[in-house]
């Protein structure tokens, strides 16, 4: 067996097809095929069922897979070894962010990284936490930087914590001022209001899988209620201008307030009780090897968030 064998066998796993298996590989279809019926015809075993729609895996095709995986990651790994033992940067580290990520932050790592590691190319993909997750226990990527769950998995990765963003309720005041005539009397920036007033609120929420979801149902459990959402999103951007535009009410994190102006018609309240902080954290596989290169890059990003999380605290603090 060799690595493209390997390799050709995990992508038609994944695809479900031989065709679309042989698009993403950049062959024919019938290569591909033959080629796999070669192996299965070395082996002497089915790797693949194909009496089933989509195309499955056999039980030892499964074994194959996961072994193949095994095998490829490990023979990354000293390819990765090697070139720090030579004093040479690994050619390519791949990496995936969440968009709650500060692009700041990530841009200024980013040019350090090309000042320090001028041949490394940083290939940086934007997703869902749960995503992430996925391509990290597939070996598909160095590391990730996203916000994290309390009950996030310890078994299979190891989490380093970089931050830690409170989350404020954020309501124009014109749509408090509707609902709720005596709060919006008296509110003002930074004020501390009991949740169980909103439960028949309109709110407004990130995707339902993400973070800011969790959060926020979260706090409403809490006060035993469950969020009137009237309408989801999936850029922080549009659910401020909601917000803004009194669509509804929305946990919006720190950092972001500090991104952009804020209006004056918009109240940033804390909330009793709290929504869960947004914890952001770099994840890889437990007992991968990291090369110097991510090692860095790592370093780097904790040094700058550690330096912005300073300055938020004290911006913050002026505008509430």
């Amino acid at each position: 067996m060799n690595s493209r064998q390997l390799q050709y066998v995990i992508a038609v796993a994944e695809e479900q097809s031989f065709s679309r298996a042989a698009e993403k590989l950049h062959i024919s279809q019938p290569s591909l095929s033959q080629y796999i019926r070669n192996i299965e015809k070395e082996l002497e075993i089915d790797i693949f069922d194909r009496t089933v729609t989509p195309l499955a895996l056999t039980d030892i095709g499964l074994e194959y897979v996961n072994t193949a995986r095994e095998i490829l990651g490990l023979e990354s790994e000293l390819k990765k070894k090697i070139c720090d033992y030579k004093g040479d940067a690994a050619p390519r580290l791949n990496i995936a962010v969440s968009a709650y990520l500060n692009s700041g932050e990530l841009s200024a790592t980013l040019t350090e990284m090309r000042r320090r590691y001028p041949d490394v190319h940083v290939n940086v993909l934007e997703m869902f936490s749960v995503q992430m997750d996925e391509m990290l226990g597939r070996g598909e990527l160095d590391f990730s930087i996203s916000p994290i769950k309390q009950s996030y998995d310890m078994a299979h990765f190891s989490r380093e914590v970089v931050s830690c963003d409170r989350f404020y309720l954020a309501v124009s005041r014109d749509l408090l001022a509707a609902w709720l005539p005596s709060v919006a009397a008296r509110a003002k920036n930074g004020d501390v209001v009991d949740l169980s007033l909103f439960a028949d609120f309109p709110f407004i929420t990130m995707a339902e899988r993400s973070l800011q979801t969790y959060s926020t149902n979260a706090a409403a459990r809490k006060c035993g209620f469950v969020p009137q959402v009237v309408m989801r999103c999936r850029r922080w951007e549009m659910l401020t201008e909601l917000v803004e535009g009194s669509v509804g009410a929305a946990f919006i994190t720190d950092r972001f307030l500090l991104e952009r102006s804020i209006s004056d018609g918009l109240l940033l309240l804390r909330t009793e009780p709290e929504a869960p902080e947004l914890v952001g954290a770099v994840s890889y596989r437990r007992g991968v090897y990291l090369p110097k290169a991510a090692r860095a890059f790592i370093g780097n990003y904790k040094r700058i968030v550690s330096m912005q999380r300073d300055e938020t605290a004290h911006l913050i603090q002026s505008v509430i």
